[in-house]
């Protein structure tokens, strides 16, 4: 399936290529460092009308704001969640 989103969009997936090999890099030399892959976020913004049906065909959920801050505290925290944390971090609500 192609991803089919708005044309400004376009340009994320090149900066976060960078920023996860920024990560990656740090990480490697024992320094501190994340990217974070984040998931449409509930409440309008960027993902609102029929981006968020299209996401939700492909299986991809919306984060709830209190959900987003409390991934976001862990991540800064360096708490481990559901999964260990790595240099590249997704939070999205996946139903496959």
């Amino acid at each position: 399936m192609t991803w089919r989103g708005d044309i400004h969009l376009a340009l994320h997936p090149g900066a976060n290529a960078v920023l996860d090999a920024w990560a990656a890099r740090r990480a490697a030399a024992g320094a501190s460092g994340s990217s974070v892959q984040w998931g449409a976020w509930g409440g309008g913004g960027m993902a609102a009308d029929g981006v968020l049906s299209r996401l939700t065909h492909m299986g991809m959920g919306v984060l709830a704001p209190e959900e987003g801050l409390r991934a976001l505290g862990a991540i800064m925290s360096g708490r481990p969640g559901p999964a260990a944390l790595g240099p590249v971090t997704t939070v999205n609500p996946f139903h496959w």
